[in-house]
């Protein structure tokens, strides 16, 4: 068994027993292999008929053998003169579930040549070569060193490492020899190799003739020294142009698997023959083509750098375009800004730009409640942004606030909180106390202690963010109104109402005024006074107050957000208290309905939505029990 610590990679490995001899071969090599990867930290682990016995179960044994394939991470399969329904069977499946994103997430496929093979055999094996039904460049053998030599180069590409090396004519790993060239057509018919092994050949056999024949004279002492001092000659071309054909073929193998051009197909197959001459002159058409390609990207780039721009515009358009209803503007809005990054990171868009595009695209998402998503471009942007200005900048400041929004909002306080200290900390050494952004960075940091009930904490950080505020912004700016409206959260988790109730009431006099009545702000406030009514029992009035703000986000940011859940979850909340239990489950059944859609299943919100229909339902059991 492989030590715990160590990477398993598991290696299907499929055939008819028709190559009985060559998967012997094979797994020795396979051993070695495990041997000299295991020293590495990756352990590898062969899946083989033999090693699965289910005869005293009731399930087929070809069935444990195809849902075994499933948990493999490499899938090799050996085809010869057998059409082989299992095989088959198992290359399918290996192919769907490499197409669905799930392992194997690499298919080797190896023929063998020559062959006879039926009529069966060989439309199958053109189904690889027209339309490529399997999306793939496959590998042909005829002997078990190109077979092995195959293998090792894709396994050394999908391990990442680079322990293949090339002496005497014999590829190893380690000291354990994988392939002879000689028995490798790129090399055993490439000209310039035979002719360099030839000579070789023929200067070790009068080297060999001259030794023999000690004691030498003067004369045949300075021949057998010249032929001496050519062989060393020779053996180092020969090490050269092998390496170069070794080189050549690690290129080739990290197409396997691989949907390839026809031309490059073409120029695959004529090295793999030996004839790198004839596959440079195919690819001479790709140079002549990269030449043109090359003098209209210049020109096509120009164009997608505008085609960003256009797009960007694109999205503010599709979010006022009314015709259209809110999630649908959401969702177009959504897949406008994908095409906007996947095109401005294609064209070289420009980092200063691409850094607002970021940006714009991150408001965009956690205004409307993709917080995942969000969160993958904010460590996006932090990454430009290090590049950009330096990791001690304001820039990279608000990054790490906005990846700490991100966690927040995804219910993950404590990573939030680290986030968010780095964002302060930087904000106080680059721009001072006294400055809006250290002020929001403050302000983050006490948002999560509030989700962590650190209040004494979280008051401190608000006083200390409003008391900045006050300074240098007016009395009715919204950041103002943003933090009466969290000091005023804290005073109402703490119990204390009255005052809970009048800092909520200043942040939505001033988010009334300045940022008007259909505003998530504005329905925040609302929502906010309903829950201080609500405490205080008074459920009339906080019924009122959800379904204002209920209504607002509906209108403002779709039914598939959720605040707009988080509405719906406590207006069901206030039926369930005024004894309404059927309309206090439908609405929390709805709120549940969009949670399970958009969140995370450990989402804190969710959980709390989860417990308060227990709840109800648990009421309204007892209800039927009286």
């Amino acid at each position: 068994m492989p030590e715990r610590n160590h990477r398993v990679v598991k290696v299907f490995i499929a055939s008819s027993d028709e190559l009985t001899t060559e998967r012997k071969e094979f797994d020795s090599l396979f051993a070695h292999l495990n041997k000299i990867y295991t020293a590495r930290g990756v352990a590898l682990e062969s899946v083989k008929w033999e090693f699965l016995d289910s005869s005293m179960g009731m399930e087929h044994k070809q069935e444990e053998y195809n849902r075994e394939l499933k948990t493999c991470d490499i899938c090799v399969v050996l085809f010869w003169q057998k059409f082989g329904d299992y095989t088959k069977a198992e290359l399918d499946i290996a192919n769907e579930e490499l197409r669905a994103g799930r392992k194997p997430n690499k298919i080797y496929i190896f023929f063998k040549e020559p062959s006879d093979t039926s009529a069966e055999m060989q439309e199958f094996k053109a189904s690889f070569d027209k339309g490529y039904s399997y999306g793939h460049f496959y590998n042909k053998f005829d002997c078990i060193d190109k077979l092995q030599l195959d293998f090792v180069l894709q396994l050394e590409r999908y391990l990442n490492t680079n322990l293949v090396k090339v002496e005497n004519s014999q590829v190893k790993i380690d000291e354990v020899v994988v392939a002879h060239l000689d028995n490798v057509a790129f090399a055993a018919e490439n000209e310039r190799y035979r002719e360099l092994r030839n000579q070789l050949q023929e200067l070790e056999e009068d080297i060999e003739e001259l030794e023999s024949a000690a004691p030498l004279s003067a004369i045949k002492e300075e021949r057998l020294n010249k032929k001496r001092q050519k062989r060393n000659e020779i053996r180092e071309k020969l090490q050269e142009h092998e390496q170069i054909l070794l080189g050549a073929a690690v290129r080739v193998a990290q197409f396997a698997g691989e949907r390839i051009t026809e031309r490059m197909k073409r120029a695959v197959e004529l090295f793999n023959e030996g004839k790198v001459g004839e596959a440079n002159a195919v690819l001479d058409e790709a140079e002549r083509d990269a030449d043109e390609i090359l003098k209209g990207v210049r020109e096509i780039k120009s164009v997608g750098k505008q085609s960003v721009d256009e797009l960007l515009i694109r999205a503010s358009y599709m979010l006022a375009d009314e015709k259209y209803t809110i999630d649908q503007r959401i969702t177009n809005t959504e897949s406008i800004y994908k095409k906007a990054l996947e095109l401005a990171l294609e064209c070289n868009y420009g980092e200063a730009k691409l850094h607002k595009l970021l940006s714009d695209y991150f408001d965009f998402l956690t205004k409307y409640g993709k917080y995942q998503a969000a969160l993958e471009v904010a460590l996006q942007a932090a990454e430009l942004s290090k590049r950009l200005f330096g990791e001690q900048s304001a820039e990279v400041a608000t990054c790490y606030n906005e990846i700490g929004t991100a966690y927040s909002l995804l219910g993950n306080y404590k990573v939030a909180l680290e986030y968010f200290s780095k964002g302060l900390a930087i904000h106080e050494t680059v721009l001072g106390a006294d400055h809006i952004s250290t002020v929001i960075s403050c302000n983050n940091v006490g948002s999560v202690y509030d989700y962590l009930g650190d209040y004494d904490s979280v008051l401190s950080c608000y006083s200390k963010a409003l008391k900045i505020c006050e300074k240098i912004l007016s009395a009715e700016h919204p950041d103002i109104a943003t933090l009466y409206n969290n000091i005023g959260g804290v005073y109402s988790s703490l119990g204390q109402y009255d005052k809970a109730l009048q800092y909520h009431l200043d942040s939505l006099a001033v988010r009334e005024k300045v940022l008007g009545l259909q505003h998530p702000h504005t329905a925040l406030s609302y929502s906010n006074i309903g829950g201080v009514y609500d405490h205080l029992g008074d459920y009339a009035k906080a019924e009122e107050l959800y379904f204002k703000a209920l209504e607002i986000r509906e209108q403002v940011l779709g039914v598939d957000h959720p605040y707009t859940a988080q509405s719906y979850n406590n207006v069901g909340c206030v039926y369930s208290r005024l004894g309404d239990y059927d309309k206090s489950l439908e609405c929390l059944s709805k709120a549940m309905s969009i949670f399970e859609r958009i969140l995370p299943e450990s989402h804190p919100m969710l959980q709390q939505c989860k417990e308060n229909i227990d709840y109800v339902k648990s009421l309204i059991e007892n209800k039927k029990q009286i």
